[in-house]
């Protein structure tokens, strides 16, 4: 059984249209503050697995799938050339669209298990997927998984703000996707979304992307508004 908040796609169904369809963009690189968990982009396999138990603790037998589960994704890219993971990544075709991780392994079983533990290494910034690829899988709640890894306070902010609002929760977390998949894209890639969902008439899509669009809208004036006040001269108090 797949762990909680995840699905998986069929081998055999085909990849559905998405707001990210036609898209095409490389990784982007990850700088220092991106990676609370250490640089793990060519740590050794072990290395990476502890880091998987320790970032998301839990029951035993979770914990030792989601580790497994990234080792059967390691194992897989080990036998592909590059220098560190994100090489060995593209060189297996991974990167492309309509490759879901799931297909690296024949079990059921085994096949949930890479998903999540793929999933785990997307969020640590191990593997930094395309846009393509990233939507050749489900991981339902990835944005939660992203949450956790990065540790980030502002970002926990934002997660505040986005559930503050008064909307299905399921587009809390259509907000918080958006966010934890293109996290240094700036307002004009948001709003070319959601011309995109709006044309494609995805609902559920918009409501996600208005509250990310609104929240760093609201930022930005809050910003501008701090910086229109001008000190204010207090003067020294008189002696009575």
């Amino acid at each position: 059984m797949a762990e909680p908040g995840t699905m998986l796609l069929s081998n055999n169904s085909s990849v559905p249209p998405t707001r990210f369809a036609g898209l095409r963009g490389g990784p982007a690189k990850p700088v220092a503050s991106a990676m609370p968990r250490g640089d793990l982009t060519a740590a050794g396999s072990e290395q990476i697995q502890q880091v998987v138990r320790d970032v998301w603790p839990g029951g035993p037998d979770a914990v030792r799938r989601r580790a497994r589960g990234a080792r059967f994704m390691l194992e897989h890219l080990a036998g592909f050339p590059g220098s560190d993971w994100q090489q060995r990544w593209e060189a297996s075709g991974l990167n492309e669209r309509g490759r879901p991780v799931t297909a690296v392994r024949g079990k059921q079983a085994e096949r949930d298990e890479i998903c999540v533990g793929t999933a785990c290494l997307f969020s640590l910034r191990v593997i930094r997927p395309s846009l393509q690829a990233f939507r050749s899988t489900r991981f339902l709640r990835y944005g939660d998984r992203f949450l956790t890894a990065q540790h980030d306070p502002l970002l926990e902010k934002f997660w505040k703000c986005v559930q503050d609002n008064a909307v299905h929760p399921l587009h809390h977390g259509s907000a918080l996707f958006d966010t934890a998949a293109a996290l240094d894209e700036i307002e004009e890639d948001l709003l070319a979304r959601r011309a995109r969902a709006a044309h494609e008439n995805w609902l559920g899509e918009l409501e996600g992307i208005d509250l990310t669009l609104s929240f760093l809208r609201q930022k930005r004036e809050e910003t501008k508004r701090l910086a229109r006040i001008a000190p204010v001269e207090l003067g020294l108090p008189s002696l009575r």
